[in-house]
């Protein structure tokens, strides 16, 4: 089953080459062949019919007639210069800023975040935990991404080998 590997075979390869290149040739050939034919039947069909015009537009309007040919000079007419009319804006009314209402502030930690917890840090999230560590990730349950050096196993079971595997 092996024997011809590592040695080339010349003869069936060139006999391999020459059957594609045939069946290329014919097949290729033949397409065209037939394309050739079916284009001259369109042709004598085409040419039997009688044409039709076909209109793809309506009409467009004739051209302006063009302008009259010579006549006399019209007299030229100065024009007069407009002045600009001055524009007069009414006054504005002036605005009276009023101080934004602030609401009573209530006993708490001064850069405290709403709705945090009495006893909590500064610096925390709504929903950590008191004793937390700042920066943490609520939840904590999520995957983590951990270099393999770092893993080390929950507990260690010591294999139970049969007594046919112990002698």
């Amino acid at each position: 089953m092996f024997d011809t590997i590592g040695r080339e075979r010349h003869r069936e390869s060139v006999q391999r080459r020459a059957g594609s290149l045939a069946a290329s040739l014919l097949l290729n050939g033949g397409l065209i062949g037939a394309l050739i034919v079916a284009g001259r039947q369109v042709v004598k069909e085409v040419q039997e019919e009688l044409p039709a015009e076909v209109t793809f537009f309506e009409a467009a309007p004739p051209p302006p007639p063009p302008p009259p040919a010579g006549g006399a000079e019209k007299p030229k007419t100065e024009k007069k210069e407009k002045k600009p009319e001055e524009i007069v804006e009414p006054d504005p009314e002036p605005i009276v800023e009023t101080p934004p209402e602030t609401p009573p502030e209530e006993a708490g930690v001064e850069g405290g975040v709403e709705g945090g917890v009495e006893g909590g840090v500064v610096g925390g999230v709504v929903g950590g935990q008191i004793g937390g560590v700042l920066g943490g990730q609520l939840g904590g349950t999520g995957v983590r991404a951990v270099h393999w050096s770092q893993v080390k196993p929950k507990n260690r079971v010591k294999p139970v080998m049969p007594e046919a595997a112990k002698a």
